[in-house]
């Protein structure tokens, strides 16, 4: 009975790593995020803020980082807003809604100018008495004139201008391969934070949007080769398992620019691994990417 027993403690604790060789090696991110994070060689705060699904704006403000946001191996960053934290946003708002007020009791004072306008019109008549007919007829003649001048008012046609620019319209995702989705997006599941599109070795992959390449190296555990790119101050879009990146940090990029070459060394069948981040958080990419 006890030669059964020290079989069966050691099946349950080499179970577990005989099914992990088994396994191909897949992105992850921390879920159960720590109180502090030491910087290592080669971190970066949005592969930091990746790694834990924080908002890369959150990591500056909850450490008092400053431009140029530079951090150095071995740093101490907190991963969770310090008691008593406010964004600095806040504090920006009010400042301009306290000076309009002042300026606009500045300009009552100016309204009492019209009176000597008023003045000046019975001067009009006085030069009207010597010439008795020729005068009147051209006084009638400029009045017209000034009569069309408040028709061609255009101020109703500026307002529309402005409600044109708006961020849902901005952004127009577009796909970042041509192939067969093979995994659906489950944030419950380690490695299922974006989805899955096979492809071809060599095949172009494009970027889904216009914007900033904020990341593109290999120091991420599962991703492998990955491109970070940042679409606006919320929206970010991931490209993981590359033969070969095309893009640097720092490169702008266009919608449909091709990025990176799909390729995986490990399988014949390669496939990349795709995530869209909404401040900070993973989303569901297929609710975003048009139909085809």
């Amino acid at each position: 009975m006890k030669g059964c027993r020290r079989i069966a403690v050691l099946g349950l604790l080499l179970g577990p790593a005989l099914v992990g060789c088994g396994t191909p090696e897949r992105p992850h991110n921390i879920r159960s995020v720590a109180s502090y994070y030491h910087v290592r060689p080669g971190d970066t705060l949005y592969t930091i803020a990746w790694r834990y699904n924080l908002d890369v704006r959150d990591l500056m403000g909850w450490n008092g980082l400053k431009p140029p946001y530079t951090i150095y191996p071995g740093q101490r960053l907190r991963l969770s807003p310090p008691p008593g934290y406010r964004p600095m946003v806040v504090a920006r708002r009010p400042a301009p809604v306290a000076q309009r007020p002042p300026a606009t009791q500045q300009g009552r004072p100016t309204a009492p100018q019209p009176p000597p306008r008023k003045a000046t019109n019975p001067a009009t008549p006085t030069t009207s008495r010597p010439p008795a007919a020729s005068p009147p007829q051209p006084a009638t003649k400029l009045a017209r004139p000034a009569e069309p001048e408040p028709p061609p008012k255009a101020p109703p046609k500026a307002p529309p201008k402005p409600t044109r620019p708006v961020a849902a319209k901005r952004l127009a995702w577009g796909w970042p391969l041509d192939g067969k989705v093979v995994q659906r997006f489950n944030p419950s599941l380690p490695g299922h934070q974006g989805i899955r599109i096979r492809g071809h070795t060599g095949e172009a992959v494009r970027a889904v949007e216009a914007g900033r390449v904020v990341y593109s190296g290999n120091g991420l555990k599962g991703y492998r080769e990955l491109i970070i790119i940042q679409h606006s101050p919320d929206y970010l879009s991931a490209y993981a398992r590359n033969r070969r990146r095309l893009v640097a940090e720092g490169d702008v990029v266009r919608r449909g620019e091709k990025i990176a070459e799909l390729g995986d060394p490990h399988t014949n069948a390669p496939e990349l691994h795709f995530e869209l981040r909404y401040r900070g958080k993973p989303v569901d990419p297929l609710r975003f990417l048009h139909s085809r």
